[in-house]
This record gives structure tokens, sequence and C-alpha cells, in this order.
């Protein structure tokens, strides 16, 4: 959830000397229960054309912004959404997926929290394996042709790096890229050693700088 704090993520972009949009797209955490559950049962597709949505006003609204310069960052729970939009829209020139979750069958039997996954279909995640599969963007990767940077640490048992690797593998963009940070866990951009912290942070605006400029 966007909100009035410091974030370092949209500052790397900002100083690289773009603009930035952070959308708070129903389904998000933060701003309670019935905003959270207002992307059911569409939990991808309607975030997603939130943001799509937004983009466009924002492109309507300042003319200097380029329609045909736009990249994607997304984090945690923000790559997915933002993977399931790339793989639908051609819009996007370049992206980066940090921590994220791409297969919601694997993410349901090996995160920490993967009991949720079960929770909010009220069903076993086996059992529901056709429909986790229909809604997980690895099965769009093979779609993706745009350079993508996937950022994840090696420990995070929250978003397996599993994830990352599966989605890498699936990729046809011709530049990809996977950096995995021993030692991380999920909360790598706050709590992670400083060294990682920064390259985090340098690699998302160097990606961006290289293929949006």
């Amino acid at each position: 959830m966007a909100g009035p704090f410091f974030d370092a993520e949209s500052q790397i972009v900002a100083a690289a000397g773009f603009a930035t949009i952070s959308v708070n797209a129903r389904g998000a955490g933060g701003a309670g229960t019935p905003f959270a559950d207002a992307a059911n049962p569409d939990r991808l597709g309607i975030p997603m054309r939130d943001a799509a949505r937004a983009i466009d006003t924002a492109i309507e609204e300042f003319p200097y912004l380029r329609a045909d310069r736009l990249g994607l960052l997304g984090l945690s729970a923000g790559a997915l959404v933002g993977a399931w939009t790339l793989g639908h829209s051609p819009r996007f020139r370049a992206a980066v997926f940090d921590r994220g979750t791409f297969d919601l069958l694997a993410q349901a039997l090996l995160s920490d929290s993967g009991w949720l996954v079960g929770r909010t279909l009220d069903a076993d995640p086996i059992d529901a394996a056709p429909l986790l599969w229909s809604q997980s963007p690895l099965r769009l990767a093979p779609r993706i042709s745009v350079p993508v940077l996937l950022l994840h640490g090696a420990a995070d048992r929250r978003c397996p790096p599993s994830q990352s690797e599966a989605f890498l593998a699936a990729l046809r963009s011709e530049r990809k890229e996977l950096v995995l940070y021993p030692r991380e866990g999920h909360a790598l951009p706050s709590l992670g050693e400083p060294n990682h912290r920064i390259d985090r942070l340098v690699r998302i605006g160097a990606w961006f700088r290289e293929w949006l400029a």
C-alpha cells in the first residue's frame, strides 16, 4: 500500500530521472478490510485494471510523461500483480520484480505463509491446483519479451527464491537477470546487510536507465 512514508525504491527511480506512479489498487492492505476485499474474486485482474487507469490518468494530466517509455516495478505482492500485468499488457518496456510470487501452488506448499492461500480459497491447495495455476504469472512468462530483472533473498521463506528461479527459466526475454542475495530473507529492503540493500537499489535504478532511457 502506497502512503505518506519514505519509499526508497521510488526515490531511486526518480533519482535516475524518471517520474514514478504508486498505485493504491483495490485489494492492497493498509486501508481496512472492505478495501482489501474489494478485489475479490478477481484478485489480480482488478488491481491490474486499477493500475492501468492510474497510468492513463497520469499520462493525460501530465503531458511530459512518455507513454512509450513505461517501466514496471513490483515488490513482494506487487511483483505478483506486476508480473500478471506484464503478461497481459504490451505497454511496458522493462520490469523489475523484487521478492515476488509467480506460482501460487508452489507458494501454498513452500512459503511460511502458504496456509493463507488455502484459507483464501477455502479449499485444499492441491485440490485447487488448476485454479491456482490459472491465476499464476508463471503461466504467462513465455509471453513476456521485455527485459526483466529479478531480485530475491536466498533465505527468503515468505516468497522462496525458487519462485524467481522458475520465472527466470520460463521467460522468453532475450535480456533477463536474477540476483540472489545470500543470507537474506523477505525483509531484505529494511533489515538486510547494508551492502545488499545498497546493491539492490543501485540495480533497480540502473536497470531502468539502461532500458527506458
